[in-house]
């Protein structure tokens, strides 16, 4: 048990001595409470974003679905040049490689205008499905949210932990120092009551 304590520490011990190594000489660490690093989390994190855009694309469906009781034109409008087209489909005067010889222009329109007038209650269910789609992406969105402020918490309260070990084991480091100090003393002054094994 002591030795898992005393390699957990060493372990603690090393981490924060490369942290404070791989620091610039200039920087001050700033000291963030479990609120700002919170804040922080919820603000950075890229789970977040890629939520916000599902839900966003959500309300966008519902906004489609909406839309659709008004129902839907397209117009189409096609412009060209033709050759000159004279004769009958099997027998034609003009020279088929002859391209721009009598050209003219060309123009076809297409105009398809769909009004739902009775969709047995397609629309309403579209309407239903894009409202519960935007429901189900804001309630994954809070999930992801709760996620985040979680791993935070057990971040910051490990960080608190482990910096809590480096001084229990720095005392510890401290102690034994001391008592070898002490029992080399002994033995340098040839007391009986110490050992080469003590040390």
């Amino acid at each position: 048990m002591r030795v898992r304590v005393l390699i957990i520490g060493v372990i603690a011990l090393g981490t924060g001595a490369v942290a404070l190594a791989a620091a610039p000489a200039g920087a001050t660490a700033g000291r963030y409470d479990l609120a700002q690093c919170i804040r922080a989390a919820l603000s950075n994190s890229p789970d977040l974003s890629a939520v916000a855009a599902d839900l966003a694309l959500a309300r966008a469906r519902l906004s489609g679905a909406h839309a659709g009781r008004y129902g839907q034109s397209e117009f189409n409008q096609i412009l060209g040049f033709v050759n000159e087209a004279r004769g009958t489909v099997l027998r034609s005067p003009d020279n088929k490689n002859d391209v721009f010889n009598g050209l003219g222009p060309f123009t076809r329109l297409d105009l398809a205008i769909n009004i739902p007038l009775w969709t047995f209650g397609k629309l309403d269910k579209a309407l239903e499905a894009a409202q519960a789609g935007v429901e189900s992406e804001h309630a994954h969105g809070e999930v992801r949210r709760a996620e985040v402020i979680l791993s935070t918490k057990q971040l910051y309260y490990g960080l608190l932990l482990s910096r809590q070990l480096s001084l229990v084991l720095h005392d510890m480091l401290d102690t034994m120092d001391k008592a070898l100090k002490t029992t080399q003393k002994r033995l340098d002054a040839g007391s009986s009551a110490v050992t080469e094994i003590d040390l």
